[in-house]
Formats: structure tokens, C-alpha cells, sequence
């Protein structure tokens, strides 16, 4: 044995291989809607790839759980066990094949029905999952389909878009769903006698930001500048930070986290100008 930690680098084609990777997925989406684009039924039918210990599945048709509003709905997910290497989570694990299978559905619909994309998405937007009395806290989409239409000249497009030499352009929409995920998280904050601070948390980054997240965070919450505040991630020694998926960590650690020292950096300014009171009063 060697003693010290050794670096194994894989050639591209050993990556595809030696690593595990997103699912192959078939999926069937039937849709049956009335003359003015309601949305009166909506399948969902889905097969993924796994390895021969399904240790892992791709949710794909879950996405049209949620997605649009309609009076009937029917969703299956299916595993099919091959001799392949394992399967396993990649950005959007289920929500970004189940949704591209969706919105190619709903386009379908809307040549059908000769009908506007984002007119056929408006009419049958959600209230909150098919089958719940609850309703989404904030839903902000009918406003994205419409400032984003406004400022891509939507209304201008052509419908059936055009040829330029070997290139077929056009112009068109889809939407995404991705679920906001709550987890127990919890951070170290140190003040220092300088007005800097330093959090440290013992998550992980997967390429979201969660360093600069952190910074402005702890600034907004201890009243500093950003550049005052020293975040450190990745380390075990720092307190448990939760799952680096789902889109949890800026929500779980900032709502959790940051009230306390919030209070505590208010208390510290009343400290500070209690002693500069008692420094004058004793000149």
C-alpha cells in the first residue's frame, strides 16, 4: 500500500463506462383536449433502463403530475432490467426527459389545434398537483410566458418558422418544473473583532454558486459587505449542510441559518455602543 491517496483519471470513453449514467427512457404521452385547447385527459406512460439490481429508477412521467391542469389523469412508470452499467441521478434526474416528452406532446397539440404554444400552456396552467386540495404558496409562469414573449418578439414569429440554406429556424417554448426540497441543514458563523465573519458549512457545491450564495447571505443577515464575509464549504468538521440535490441548500441553510445571526450581530452593534457611551461618559 501506498500510504497517501491516489488520483485515477479516466479516458472520455472510459467515463461512459466506468461511471454511471442517466437512464435511457421510452415514454408515451397521449393528450385529449376540446376545440378551444382545455386539457380534458392526460397520459403518461414510461419505460427506463437499469441495471439488473434496479438500483435506481428514472421518474419521468411524475412531471405531468404537476405540470398542467386537467379532470383526468393516468400515469405509469416501468423499469426494464438490462445488463448495462448502473443507472443513476444526473441534473433533473426524471423532470428534464419526463418534461422534453410533455412539451413535445403539448407543441403536438397545439399544430393540432392550430392554436398559439403559449396560449395552449396559459389556458391550462395549474393551480397545484392533479388531486390535491393544495394549491402552489407563489406561481410566477403565466408572467414568465408573457414578459419572455414581449421581449422575444413572439408575436412576430412565424408559425411554421423558415429555411436559411441548410437550417430550419424558428422560434418556440417549453417549460420545466423542478421541485424546491426542504432538508435539515445548519451552519457555523464566526464574528471576528475586525467586523468579518466566516461561514462554514459541510455541504458541497455541485456548480450552483453555493459559495457566493453564502456570502450574500451572511452579508444581508450581519449587515456587512459581502466581500467581509469568508464562506467555507466541503469539510466534515463543519456542521451538517444536508443533500446537495433537489435545489435545497440556499433555501435550507438561509431560512434556517440566518436569524440568529441576524440577532446576534444587532446585539453586538447595542454592545458596541453601550461601551462607546460608557468610554464617554467616563472622559
Amino acid at each position: 500500500m501506498l500510504g497517501r491517496p491516489v488520483k485515477a483519471a479516466l479516458s472520455r470513453e472510459q467515463v461512459f463506462t466506468a461511471t454511471a449514467n442517466r437512464p435511457d427512457t421510452l415514454q408515451e404521452v397521449t393528450l385529449g383536449a376540446d376545440r378551444d385547447g382545455t386539457l380534458l385527459a392526460v397520459r403518461h406512460d414510461s419505460w427506463c433502463s437499469a441495471a439488473t439490481d434496479l438500483s435506481f429508477v428514472e421518474p419521468t412521467s411524475t412531471t405531468s403530475k404537476e405540470t398542467y391542469r386537467t379532470p383526468n389523469l393516468a400515469i405509469s412508470q416501468k423499469v426494464v432490467p438490462l445488463n448495462v452499467p448502473r443507472t443513476t441521478f444526473m441534473r433533473a434526474p426524471g423532470e428534464a426527459p419526463g418534461s422534453f416528452a410533455l412539451e413535445s406532446a403539448m407543441d403536438e397539440l397545439a399544430v393540432a389545434l392550430n392554436m398559439d404554444p403559449i396560449e395552449l400552456r396559459l389556458r391550462n396552467g395549474s393551480l397545484g398537483p392533479v388531486g390535491s386540495d393544495l394549491q402552489w404558496s407563489s406561481k410566477y409562469l403565466d408572467d414568465c410566458y408573457q414578459v419572455g414573449a414581449a421581449r422575444f418578439g413572439w408575436s412576430g414569429r412565424t408559425p411554421t418558422g423558415r429555411e436559411d440554406g441548410d437550417w430550419l429556424v424558428g422560434m418556440g417554448t417549453a417549460t420545466a418544473m423542478f421541485p424546491a426540497l426542504q432538508f435539515p441543514a445548519s451552519t457555523e458563523i464566526t464574528l471576528r473583532a475586525d467586523d468579518t465573519a466566516v461561514v462554514s458549512v459541510g455541504g458541497a457545491d455541485p456548480g450552483t454558486g453555493l459559495l457566493t450564495v453564502m456570502a450574500l447571505l451572511g452579508a444581508e443577515s450581519l449587515d456587512i459587505t459581502p466581500e467581509r464575509i469568508t464562506p467555507r464549504l466541503g469539510l466534515s468538521a463543519y456542521p451538517p449542510g444536508g443533500l446537495s440535490g433537489g435545489r435545497p441548500p440556499p433555501s435550507a441553510w438561509g431560512r434556517r441559518s440566518w436569524s440568529p445571526p441576524r440577532r446576534c450581530s444587532r446585539n453586538c452593534r447595542r454592545s458596541r455602543a453601550h461601551r462607546a457611551r460608557r468610554s464617554r461618559d467616563r472622559t
